[in-house]
């Protein structure tokens, strides 16, 4: 569930602000690379240019420096603690859990040309129709009898 997440924050399909960005990479990076040690990661934020934590537009290296100073506040963290908090400020973000399509109207008129047409019922060919039916009947093309 967490890289599900995570690809839709790098892809751009789940916007939020950079601040946001610096406390969900810095929880992933706790993650995936537990505790920063500096022996290991350096002291820089060189350690972190390989993952990917924003879409391109987005991440620059003050961004990465950011979650750097972050990741390194994280110390004794579990993994499994650091998705969690990943997943539950991820899910207090307005956009999460909706997946926007793009509506094709032009497709859909292509393949339905025609009018729509009233309905009336299930009993609508052996019933009469009101007197309201009767006088906007004429307008989408059904028969009055």
């Amino acid at each position: 569930m967490l890289h599900v997440t995570a690809m839709c924050f790098y892809l751009g399909r789940l916007p939020c602000s950079v601040v946001t960005y610096s406390l969900l990479g810095s929880y992933l990076a706790q993650s995936l690379l537990g505790d920063y040690d500096p022996a290991e990661h350096g002291t820089g934020c060189d350690y972190l240019r390989h993952m990917q934590f924003a879409p391109s537009t987005c991440q620059n290296d003050e961004l990465l420096e950011t979650i750097a100073e972050l990741h390194r506040s994280r110390r004794g963290l579990s993994s499994a603690s650091a998705e969690l908090e990943y997943l539950i400020n991820a899910s207090r973000l307005a956009m999460y859990g909706v997946d926007l399509h793009p509506v094709l109207v032009i497709l859909l008129l292509l393949l339905f040309p025609t009018t729509p047409q009233p309905f009336y019922g299930p009993f609508s060919g052996t019933t009469r129709m009101s007197r309201c039916q009767k006088r906007t009947s004429g307008l989408y093309g059904a028969r009055a009898d």
